[in-house]
């Protein structure tokens, strides 16, 4: 069954993949045209949506970004930015590259405003503190990137056991005699299950951990438009897809009733 709120949902592939995430507008500057899209019947919202999705960079890196990191923002326990940008400080060591976690974090907010976060070698500065932060939460970047990938979970038959064993076992005492070295969430799981491997625990092409699919609520593609300068005319287009749907709609008489709207 899909777990949904209001920052990203897990659940079965095809649930995923047939998710309608929620297009964000803004509400004053857009305020004509969201109103004319909130009014379409789901096939034609299906219609934007779908064109919007196959324009190049069709999804918005940075705005996803944003969403994922006020979602943990506004959890209980609340985990901040700056927090975790501290977390990455811990676990990172880029050569050449002289860190403290103020920077880190402008890094980070200067990646919130990002249209994309392109493939490279890996090597870039916030290539490695996007990489870090995917680890520590256990997600791919392609939720990141294209609004929807894979998160990894806990299974359920080892959660309880993984709990008990970081607080007191000879792993946790094994850890605790490493105090120089730092591990993001996903390396201190992979020492974790070196450990069952080595007392035949775990077999060694076993994983305490399972891939869930997982996808954004809210997509900022028409955002994306509207941020960089050359893609105006898209924007233009995708306006007056809206407003062309909106017509026929109306000609067509299935505009929806104001009880059906609220």
């Amino acid at each position: 069954m899909l777990s949904e709120d209001e920052y990203y949902c897990v659940g079965e592939e095809t649930e995923v993949k047939n998710y309608k995430r929620k297009l964000c507008f803004d509400a004053d500057d857009d305020k004509e045209i969201v109103g004319k899209y909130n009014l379409l019947i789901p096939e034609y919202q299906n219609i934007v949506r779908a064109v919007l999705y196959e324009l190049p960079d069709g999804d918005f890196f940075g705005f996803n970004l944003k969403r994922f990191l006020e979602g943990y923002k506004h959890a209980e326990p609340k985990v901040s930015q700056y927090k975790i940008s501290g977390a990455i400080d811990g676990a990172t060591q880029i050569e050449g590259v002289v860190q403290t976690v103020k920077d880190i974090d402008k890094q980070i907010d200067a990646a919130k405003q990002r249209g994309s976060l392109r493939n490279g070698d890996g090597s870039s500065a916030i290539e490695q503190y996007i990489k870090c932060l995917c680890d520590y939460f256990l997600i791919r970047d392609d939720l990141l990137k294209k609004g929807m990938g894979m998160v990894y979970v806990i299974k359920d038959n080892w959660y309880e056991r993984f709990i008990n064993d970081i607080r007191n076992s000879p792993f946790s005492k094994q850890m605790n005699s490493k105090p120089c070295l730092s591990y993001n969430t996903l390396q201190y799981i992979r020492e974790y299950e070196k450990f069952l491997y080595s007392i035949k625990e775990l077999k060694t092409d076993e994983s305490i951990l399972e891939e869930k699919w997982a996808v954004m609520t809210y997509s900022g593609a028409y955002q994306l438009l509207k941020k960089e300068k050359n893609r105006r005319n898209e924007q233009k287009a995708i306006d007056r897809l809206i407003g062309e749907l909106y017509v026929r709609q109306l000609l067509d008489g299935k505009m929806p009733t104001i009880e059906n709207h609220i």
